[in-house]
């Protein structure tokens, strides 16, 4: 929306919260998630090896980031995604998260 404001601040590169546009927002988490989800010290891939204490905070703070990518889908760009009739893929993905 035009007179909501979106921050973003990784806590690492930007300390700081900025200003940014929604698509900002949503490439900011992306790319967030990405880098936690490939740091196997956050998600080890050896079968063995233990979940840091973190984890749960880590994967909380993704489920929330990515609800806020969903808030802004729906509010800001439905009618977008009605157009190319992928309404119902979008409803499904939504329903499954």
């Amino acid at each position: 929306p035009p007179s909501f404001e979106y921050r973003w601040a990784d806590g690492v590169r930007i300390t700081k919260p900025i200003r940014c546009s929604s698509p900002e927002y949503v490439d900011y988490v992306l790319n967030w998630i990405e880098e936690q989800t490939h740091d196997k010290l956050i998600f080890p891939v050896d079968e063995d090896a233990n979940f840091p204490p973190i984890f749960i905070d880590v994967a909380h703070k993704i489920f929330t980031r990515i609800f806020r990518v969903y808030a802004i889908i729906y509010h800001a760009h439905f009618a977008v995604v009605e157009k190319h009739g992928a309404a119902s893929h979008l409803n499904t993905s939504f329903k499954h998260f």
